[in-house]
């Protein structure tokens, strides 16, 4: 296998970032927090609660497949007995995913899977207009930031009870 260097430009459009425990790649949500994307929607909250909110909601799925993605490979043989234990386990993890998940709006919802549990950002053909382009971002970007004010209250709201 032949090895590539890339330059300095191709690193930080790649979305590479130099910061104290070295280098590495920012997320989805922190290009669109470092690009002021999260901005938009209700005054009441900042980008940076936003942000938070996404983070948690990703680190939520996070655990909620830590155990199941990493038994799909393996070929353990579970006795009967335990079966019934493992799978309150498992909904024991997932549960606080799918509360989560439950309070954004199915209009929201899959720019906000998107961007924070598929750590990807949105596509747009290249084909249309640049302006038409800019005007899909900007309603998906709203549409995020109005799913992620949701995950703040409901966050907020766990806090609050706990």
């Amino acid at each position: 296998m032949e090895e590539k260097y890339i330059d300095k430009k191709e690193c930080i459009k790649s979305g590479y970032v130099k910061g104290k425990k070295g280098i590495y790649r920012l997320s989805a949500l922190e290009k669109l927090y470092a690009r002021g994307r999260l901005d938009y929607g209700d005054r009441k909250y900042l980008a940076s609660e936003r942000f938070s909110a996404g983070n948690r909601l990703a680190n939520d799925w996070a655990r909620a497949n830590q155990g199941v993605l990493s038994s799909m490979w393996k070929e353990d043989k579970i006795e009967s007995n335990n079966k019934s234990h493992m799978v309150d386990i498992i909904m024991q993890k997932q549960q606080p995913y799918l509360l989560a998940a439950k309070v954004v709006p199915f209009e929201f919802w899959p720019i906000v899977r998107l961007v924070c549990v598929e750590n990807r950002l949105p596509e747009f053909d290249e084909k249309i207009p640049l302006r038409r382009r800019s005007e899909q971002a900007y309603l998906l970007y709203c549409d995020l930031c109005r799913g992620l004010d949701r995950l703040i209250d409901y966050y907020c709201g766990i806090k609050n009870n706990q």
